[in-house]
Formats: structure tokens, sequence, C-alpha cells
């Protein structure tokens, strides 16, 4: 069994979309899993051993990605994807921080945008 791509979002609206996109690419045997919470996401790393995380930017209550990036990789080594609608340099940053492995817009989310960031990823 290949290891479970994981979705971290506040949005259960945006987590189906994700997975709808997810199943046209090539990696699509992947499981897909969905957590709408960090605390949830945190308690089954160990069981999920993910190949990837896709993290939301904004994931209640913290105000950006820096803490739960800080308390995944506690857990994981997986490669960790930044999802948002907003561009870095709004988030304060001039390059992709330390700790991501790459940054997803959600503004053109697509099929093909999944499957490059996952082919620069894994």
């Amino acid at each position: 069994m290949q290891a479970p791509v994981l979705l971290i979002d506040d949005r259960q609206a945006f987590g189906r979309l994700f997975e709808l996109f997810f199943a046209q690419t090539r990696y699509g045997a992947h499981p897909f899993c969905f957590s709408m919470t960090l605390d949830k996401a945190l308690s089954d790393i160990a069981a999920l051993k993910p190949a990837v995380i896709f993290l939301d930017n904004y994931l209640p209550p913290y105000d950006d990605f820096r803490d739960p990036l800080r308390q995944l990789r506690q857990k994981t080594d997986a490669p960790i994807v930044l999802t948002t609608g907003s561009e870095l340099s709004e988030l304060g940053c001039d390059d992709l921080p330390d700790g991501l492995d790459a940054f997803l817009s959600k503004q053109a989310l697509s099929a093909s945008a999944i499957e490059n960031t996952l082919d620069a990823v894994l």
C-alpha cells in the first residue's frame, strides 16, 4: 500500500475540491486523508506515515503556518507543502521558509498544479 497524502485545512469544501483534483493525478493511487484540525492531524501522523502533507496557511486557532509547521516537524520529516490563497510576500516571506518543501497556490489549484507539486517533493 502506498503512503497517503494528507491535507490539513479547516474548510471541508476545500478538502473535497482538493480530493477531486488529486484523484485526477497520476498520484491518485495514494490514499487521500483529510483533517480539519492540526490536533487531529498530529494524532494521526504516526499511524498514517504520510508521503506528503499539504498544510493550510490559516488553520484556526493559529494566525499563520509557522506554529503548525513547527509542531508537524516535531512529528514527521515528510515533505510539507504550504497551501494558501496568499502569495509568499503577503506572508512576510521573500523565499520559501525553512521547514517547508513547496508552496501551492489555492488560486491556481488544479490537478496539474497538484501533480507538479508532488513531482517536486516526492
